[in-house]
């Protein structure tokens, strides 16, 4: 695929799942996180650097607790096909995700599409999972 058509899916992704600002007539109502992230669920997830896809991959969810805290086994396809391990915790709205082999915390917000956010606090490195 060229760089403008992965752009333009990107800039797609971002716009639903509420990286790029909408105009107020536009905005996708929030979602409870625990409708994505779901005990067993399977799910896919990017990152990207400015704009541009960096990894992507599937997460497992193996554990989500009444108290918010999370876990998954990711799988980084971009490299190798790597399994991490990460966790994190999530409320009605947002999730925070914790790569410690990465150095990343991930931050976003939930809508009903998927969690779009930051990885540690940059607005040029962001990722998207659905």
């Amino acid at each position: 695929m060229h760089k403008i058509a992965h752009a333009t899916v990107l800039a797609a992704f971002s716009t639903l799942l509420g990286l790029v600002p909408l105009t107020a007539s536009a905005q996708i109502p929030s979602a409870a996180c625990n409708t994505v992230v779901r005990q067993g669920a399977t799910l896919n997830w990017m990152t990207l650097g400015s704009g541009l896809p960096i990894n992507r991959g599937t997460m497992t969810v193996n554990v989500v607790r009444s108290d918010g805290g999370w876990s998954t086994t990711m799988v980084n396809q971009t490299s190798g096909n790597i399994r991490i391990d990460a966790s994190g915790r999530l409320n009605s709205s947002s999730l925070t995700l914790a790569n410690a082999a990465a150095g990343e915390t991930w931050s976003g917000r939930c809508n009903q599409r998927g969690i779009g956010g930051q990885i540690n606090g940059s607005s040029g490195a962001t990722f998207v999972i659905w």
